[in-house]
């Protein structure tokens, strides 16, 4: 009998800006494959709050991502100690169990969580003390 796996969201928050990606996985993976991911959704969650606030238009979206997809953007593991990150990080999480109770759902399927991550990242945030609106 297959094993079930049932997939988990990855909440990711860069440091400075606070933008919030999800990563699905169903397994276990390293920390090559996540760094991986994590700089693919972190594109495609850019390119989906650019596109849904006709911040740019969609031939400079393409431009930009093929701009970023050739750079060489190297990851540093570190273990997170700011509290502030911590609490957006928790916040994310509440907002994906409140989504899962709300729809009755067992699982966060993909578009959702694209929707989830653009709501959140076009939030007004505080990091250090200042007010921002990530993609004004």
């Amino acid at each position: 009998m297959p094993i079930n796996h049932a997939t988990k969201p990855i909440i990711a928050c860069e440091a400075n800006s606070r933008f919030t990606v999800f990563i699905l996985a169903d397994t276990k993976l390293t920390l090559d494959e996540l760094a991986a991911r994590l700089q693919m959704e972190w594109q495609y969650s850019l390119a989906e709050t650019l596109q849904q606030l006709r911040a740019i238009p969609s031939s400079d979206i393409a431009m930009l991502l093929s701009e970023l997809s050739e750079l060489n953007m190297d990851t540093h593991w570190v273990k997170n100690t700011d509290l502030s990150i911590s609490g957006h990080i928790s916040d994310a999480a509440l907002w994906v169990s409140q989504t899962l109770a709300e729809q009755e759902l067992n699982e966060l399927p993909s578009d959702l969580c694209t929707d989830l991550s653009i709501h959140l990242n076009t939030q007004k945030k505080h990091a250090k003390d200042q007010k921002q609106n990530l993609c004004q």
